[in-house]
């Protein structure tokens, strides 16, 4: 075969040999290109919190290219769509009211996000602010109900939270005050029944009865008080005890109020300021 035949047969295999070559090297740059896109596509959704959208396209690329980084990409975008869904219900928690709950939440976020993480973290700032601010409220109304035990356990449920709660602290000490305070007037009143109930057996109340009615109703921090039966008075036509409450001293006594007790009732009258005052 001649030259010049073998040079006619050459030329269109070169031609088809070239076309099929660029043809390969467009395929491949389409394909790198399809690649890119959805890789920046994916980026743009994770950027917007779109993880579902951001997984189909990080999985589409693996057609184009096995690549081990969008593999890592795809357990990221599916960690941060859990984290996000833990958020969203943190906040459902919190709105609400549910602090405690809401703030369990929160803490389950890690820094993968630090956006995420971040505002987690503020969040359970926040609810722990609320937390303490709904249950001191709480505790206050109670108190005005002497309500005492329910009033302790929103006080507890603050120290539980911030143990060095001033606030907390100061109602808790009140608390313990009125509740001193609240057994004092019991066993005044108790004191006070029992010496009435008695009297109803026997008419009338005793000199020791009357004795004991003020010493119950009038408390002294000093162990030289002496209650003690003086004589009888008489007011709005009825019989009374009158109680010298004094403070003894080696030297002189010193008078701290005179007190008539109605023989029949038990009813306390002041004889100094001339009225009674139960």
């Amino acid at each position: 075969m001649d030259k010049q035949k073998l040079k006619k047969i050459a030329t269109p295999v070169l031609v088809i040999l070239g076309f099929i070559i660029l043809g390969f090297g467009i395929n491949k740059y389409n394909k790198i290109r399809s690649y890119d896109n959805l890789i920046i596509e994916a980026n743009k959704y994770m950027d917007s919190d779109e993880y579902d959208k951001a997984i189909a396209l990080f999985k589409q690329s693996l057609d184009y290219k096995n690549d081990p980084n969008v593999e890592r990409s795809i357990k990221l975008a599916g960690n941060l769509k859990t984290a996000k869904s833990i958020y969203d219900n943190g906040v459902s928690l919190m709105n609400n009211k549910d602090y405690e709950g809401a703030i369990q939440q929160f803490q389950k976020i890690t820094q993968e996000d630090d956006k995420l993480y971040s505002a987690a973290q503020k969040k359970i700032t926040e609810c722990k602010k609320n937390f303490i601010s709904h249950n001191i409220e709480l505790a206050n109304n109670d108190i005005k109900n002497n309500k005492y035990d329910e009033a302790s356990k929103y006080i507890d449920n603050v120290l539980k939270m911030d143990s060095n709660n001033a606030e907390a602290k100061k109602l808790k000490d009140n608390i313990a005050k009125l509740e001193k305070g609240q057994e004092n007037n019991e066993t005044k009143q108790t004191a006070q029944s029992a010496a009435v109930e008695q009297s109803s057996s026997n008419k009338n109340l005793t000199q020791e009865d009357a004795e004991a009615i003020v010493k119950n109703n009038f408390k002294y921090n000093s162990s030289e008080i002496v209650y003690c039966y003086d004589h009888d008075s008489e007011h709005d036509g009825k019989e009374f005890y009158v109680i010298h409450v004094y403070e003894s001293h080696p030297t002189h006594t010193a008078t701290l109020g005179w007190y008539g007790v109605e023989k029949s009732s038990g009813r306390i009258y002041d004889e100094m300021l001339n009225k009674y005052i139960n």
